[in-house]
């Protein structure tokens, strides 16, 4: 991939440490990734950034993964929150709108499940019964629910940020945590879980994508 625009403002860093996280550290399967999802004359697709997925349970987790990489954990939470309730500009992203028409998208791509992953044919065949519903007009939250899909929302950000007491921090969390509580109920999904990642770093968000720029 080449980029062609200003590195500095694109998200693709916190997208590749977010997809880290959830591949290496927690060992779960990425299905679509930032660059996945990108148009060519398109310079940045909001939204879900790394779709992932597990098998727990003897049913299918799929992973909705949204990641801010940002200069503060105020510039996180409120970014986090946005993007569950919604704006003026843009769509609350803990929707059964935005869900139904995400995976709508993310069905018609060849998923990536590698042979050697434990219960890898398990989640295959759950994933292309998912795929051949939601293509042939059903709604990807009845499908879910139909066939014991649980969906898990992670909300992922790094950030620089040394300003706020402990318990500022928590009520910057209970934020996002409070908005998720507020939107999933609405959305008819019957498994749901979800997850806050805040990984405080020493550098600016500016100089750590400066780094990664030098990357082979």
């Amino acid at each position: 991939m080449i980029l062609t625009t200003n590195p500095k403002t694109l998200g693709i860093y916190g997208e590749a440490i977010n997809d880290f996280y959830l591949n290496i550290v927690k060992n779960e399967n990425i299905l679509l990734t930032y660059s996945t999802k990108r148009g060519y004359g398109e310079r940045n697709i909001k939204g879900i950034d790394v779709l992932a997925s597990t098998w727990e349970n003897d049913c299918l987790t799929i992973i909705f993964s949204e990641c801010k990489f940002v200069e503060s954990i105020s510039k996180a939470s409120g970014g986090l929150f946005d993007d569950i309730m919604g704006t003026e500009e843009e769509r609350a992203h803990i929707s059964s709108d935005y869900i139904n028409d995400y995976i709508t998208f993310v069905v018609d791509k060849m998923h990536s499940i590698f042979s050697n992953i434990k219960d890898s044919e398990k989640m295959m065949f759950v994933l292309d019964q998912l795929n051949n519903r939601v293509i042939n007009g059903e709604k990807a939250i009845d499908v879910f629910n139909d066939l014991n899909i649980k969906i898990r929302f992670d909300f992922f950000a790094i950030y620089n940020d040394n300003r706020f007491t402990p318990d500022q921090i928590e009520k910057m969390y209970d934020k996002v945590l409070d908005a998720f509580d507020e939107q999933v109920k609405l959305t008819g999904i019957k498994k749901y879980d979800m997850e806050i990642v805040y990984i405080p770093i020493k550098n600016t968000s500016v100089s750590i994508k400066e780094n990664m720029i030098k990357w082979n």
